[in-house]
């Protein structure tokens, strides 16, 4: 058995997200695999390094299937362009050496969140940030990241409630940069649950709008009673698989 990398960018505002499911098609997954199993005459399943939300962006996604035969990687991705829609491409594929699996051998991933500050609508991208008309504080924004960066329970701070695995995770940085009336808001992490990070800015703008002061410590209140939003998804884009 050969194993494969994908390396894969698209524009997740029209789907439902990576993963497919068994209630709708519109699943960047589903597309990839249709496409691939059209093009080598087999029934293709791939497995991606995480499960993107309905709504979020990937420049560098990471997927990985294995099949008995050769292929040419080059070609491959071709014919997946000729096929796919237009939101979504095949970067790259390479043959890995040994077993090689994109979830279960990734240490790590990188997401931004983008931030369109100001009046005007950011007319060209803005399918891929979120617009926030009020004023933020840089200063508040920067203090509140800090406050996620290390080791910690996120269990109050994601959404899967039947979460039957550890939530503690391991935020190694979290950068935050402003240019023109951009934010940029940079996770790396070991891993990240479903809508932590999208809760995690949501908590950002909140005490970045200067609606109340900033708590001593996010990890012992009783999150419950507060009125934190969730961030759209539509600013939210993978940046990159680390291994």
């Amino acid at each position: 058995m050969n194993y494969y990398k994908m390396t894969i960018a698209y524009d997740g505002s029209k789907y439902d997200g990576w993963q497919k499911q068994n209630n709708t098609s519109k699943t960047i997954q589903e597309k990839i695999e249709n496409a691939l199993s059209a093009i080598l005459d087999t029934t293709i399943e791939i497995n991606g390094a995480g499960r993107t939300d309905a709504g979020v962006h990937a420049l560098m996604q990471t997927a990985s299937f294995s099949i008995a035969g050769e292929i040419d990687c080059s070609l491959l991705c071709r014919k997946l362009a000729d096929i796919l829609p237009f939101d979504i491409a095949v970067l790259s594929i390479d043959k890995m050496n040994g077993r090689f699996h994109a979830r279960l051998n990734a240490t790590g991933k990188i997401y931004r969140y983008r931030i369109f500050t100001g009046y005007a609508s950011p007319v060209f991208d803005r399918s891929f940030v979120f617009h926030h008309r009020d004023k933020l504080n840089l200063d508040i924004i920067r203090k509140v990241a800090d406050e996620f960066v290390g080791t910690h329970d996120f269990k109050l701070f994601q959404d899967n409630r039947h979460m039957k695995k550890s939530t503690v995770r391991t935020i190694h940085s979290i950068h935050v940069d402003s240019h023109d009336n951009y934010i940029d808001i940079t996770f790396t992490g070991d891993g990240f649950m479903y809508h932590m990070i999208r809760h995690l800015v949501g908590i950002m703008l909140y005490y970045a709008s200067e609606k109340e002061p900033v708590p001593d410590n996010f990890f012992n209140i009783d999150v419950k009673n507060k009125n934190w939003p969730l961030a759209p998804a539509k600013g939210l884009t993978l940046v990159k698989v680390l291994y």
